[in-house]
């Protein structure tokens, strides 16, 4: 009898997810994030360029990058690099050909930048909403399949749903469009801020913004106080304006399972848990991204906002039937909701860059 009731217990143990799988799908998440962001440069050059001519490629590496261009004509030649050893030339011939990729990538993407500036925004924001939507699908399916498993002890094939792909992607086409209008928007304005007339505390004059945080503490301190102009500028000018007329109603009308008569009972319920949100989880990935050049700014918050763009597709597309087991699935991963229902969760709609 103990040894049938052990067996028991076992199987029981076998059938339901634990602490363990839990964990392991936790990590398989995250492994699954970095295989993603390392793959993406190649994605995107892939998609939306045409492929280079062989004979270009050498010459633009080294006209923008000497070092890389000398290495990898070192390790083209023959004689003293063959006589290395085996590993050293195994590293070198899987290490130039890589080189050589990512330089001819970061050169291709900085010249759609220089010659197609929105388009280039676009396309980089609807790959990378589209990538969030793809893992967001993915770690829904692997919590299904624990479920399913617990009580079937059946497996099913991941099936990607193109439809509910297509909407996100186009979605992240608008909101490229709307950030990078935005950053620029935003540049101008700090950059004026920053020459407005400074007085100190006794009435003195002191010059311009820019000049009292110079003599206070040099390049650093303006670097630093026009990051900051531009984060409150965000917070309190473009994340109201964006989040009410773009991201709080866009995902309801791509939703067919939505009611659009809802739109502006959800922007006066939402919109200031979200501007909170905003303060509390973008404050400090948006030091990085207003500190980067103007022109990289969508790049970098559309690779710092995938895993919540995966998080938030999650939530934004779902049907009711779906609610409740994509809220567990929102737990798991450590972002709770407020406690509401579906479309009352603290992350709703959050596509913040």
């Amino acid at each position: 009898m103990r040894l049938v009731a052990r067996t028991c217990r076992q199987q029981q143990r076998r059938g339901r997810p634990g602490n363990g799988a839990l964990r392991a799908q936790r990590r398989n998440g995250f492994v699954l994030l970095l295989v993603s962001l390392s793959l993406l440069p190649c994605a995107l050059t892939f998609l939306f360029l045409a492929p280079f001519k062989h004979h270009a490629q050498g010459d633009q590496l080294q006209k923008n990058n000497p070092a890389a261009h000398s290495i990898a004509t070192s390790i083209g030649r023959g004689g003293a690099i063959a006589s290395t050893s085996s590993t050293s030339t195994s590293l070198r011939a899987i290490a130039t050909p890589f080189l050589l990729a990512v330089t001819a990538m970061a050169n291709q993407y900085n010249s759609w930048l220089t010659h197609y500036p929105l388009l280039t925004h676009c396309m980089t924001a609807s790959s990378l909403s589209g990538l969030g939507d793809v893992i967001a699908q993915l770690s829904y399916w692997q919590f299904q399949q624990l479920e399913q498993i617990s009580v079937s002890f059946k497996e099913s094939d991941f099936q990607l749903d193109r439809e509910r792909l297509g909407r996100f992607m186009l979605k992240g086409l608008g909101g490229g469009m709307i950030w990078a209008f935005w950053f620029d928007v935003n540049e101008q304005w700090t950059n004026q801020l920053m020459q407005y007339p400074f007085s100190n505390a006794g009435g003195t004059s002191t010059g311009t913004l820019t000049e009292w945080l110079a003599s206070l503490g040099g390049d650093s301190a303006v670097m630093l106080g026009k990051t900051v102009t531009a984060l409150l500028l965000e917070q309190f000018v473009g994340a109201p304006i964006i989040f009410a007329f773009w991201e709080i109603p866009v995902p309801t009308l791509l939703s067919p399972a939505k009611d659009n008569s809802s739109i502006p009972r959800q922007v006066q319920e939402k919109l200031p848990v979200l501007l909170v949100d905003n303060a509390k989880i973008w404050t400090f990935a948006n030091m990085f991204v207003y500190s980067a050049p103007l022109e990289y700014r969508v790049l970098i918050s559309s690779l710092v906002d995938i895993l919540w763009q995966s998080i938030v597709s999650a939530h934004v597309m779902t049907t009711h039937g779906d609610a409740a087991a994509e809220t567990v699935l929102a737990d798991d991963i450590g972002i709770a909701g407020n406690g509401g229902d579906e479309e009352d969760t603290a992350c709703f709609g959050v596509d913040l860059a």
